[in-house]
């Protein structure tokens, strides 16, 4: 399988500000999960969804899965939602929803280079997790020819703190072995940050970034 070049950001550094939850400013900063000296070690593909038990309040289980074309709508509210989180929305709800759906829709296909994995209790979708491939240029010796771009982690607010970012996090990055990654790589929140740690990645000291966005301080 073959998969189209796409830009590599990767990450700006500030360690000292990790785990300062009331933190201006500078916020976003990348982390990484380097799968090389493992990645012959296979996980599973998600060809079966994954279920988590009940909770001890008696609810159901939730399913973790591969996202379907059919998913595009609930996708598109959870992105809505988890980026109202982060700023004010310019765009409606509904004209974000019909934009955003029509954008996901074909990407959820089987060809697409994305690869999203979603959770759902009793039938309605609490979290998903957004993966794209990134082809390196080919190598002479034994090494991995791609990387991963991890984006759209979201879980909804009543889900957070039981296991389910866990268990869809774990299935992208079983997925990432499985395809013999070399880097995964992501821009975390505050929040997320100490999941990702837990799952294995790490604040590199050894990428740069430029940032071109319009209204940047200089």
């Amino acid at each position: 399988m073959r998969f189209a070049a796409t830009p590599s950001r990767f990450a700006r550094l500030n360690p000292r500000r990790i785990g300062h939850s009331g933190s201006q400013g500078n916020w976003w900063r990348g982390c990484r999960l380097r799968l090389r000296p493992r990645y012959r070690a296979l996980g599973h593909l998600m060809k079966e969804p994954i279920a988590i038990p009940p909770s001890s309040e008696g609810r159901p289980a939730v399913h973790v899965r591969r996202a379907l074309p059919r998913d595009a709508d609930a996708l598109a509210e959870l992105r809505y939602a988890f980026r109202l989180e982060q700023r004010p929305a310019t765009e409606s709800p509904d004209t974000f929803a019909a934009r955003c759906s029509n954008w996901m829709r074909p990407r959820l296909r089987g060809d697409s280079r994305w690869t999203v994995w979603l959770a759902e209790r009793d039938g309605r979708i609490v979290g998903n997790v957004w993966m794209q491939f990134v082809e390196k240029i080919p190598n002479p010796g034994p090494e991995s020819e791609l990387h991963a771009y991890i984006s759209n982690f979201f879980i909804v607010p009543a889900e957070r703190n039981s296991g389910v970012g866990t268990q869809i996090l774990s299935a992208a990055v079983a997925y990432c072995r499985a395809h013999h990654v070399d880097t995964v790589f992501l821009w975390p929140t505050q929040r997320s940050t100490p999941l990702y740690q837990r799952t294995g990645f790490e604040i590199p000291t050894d990428l740069l970034v430029l940032e071109l966005r319009e209204g940047k301080p200089r």
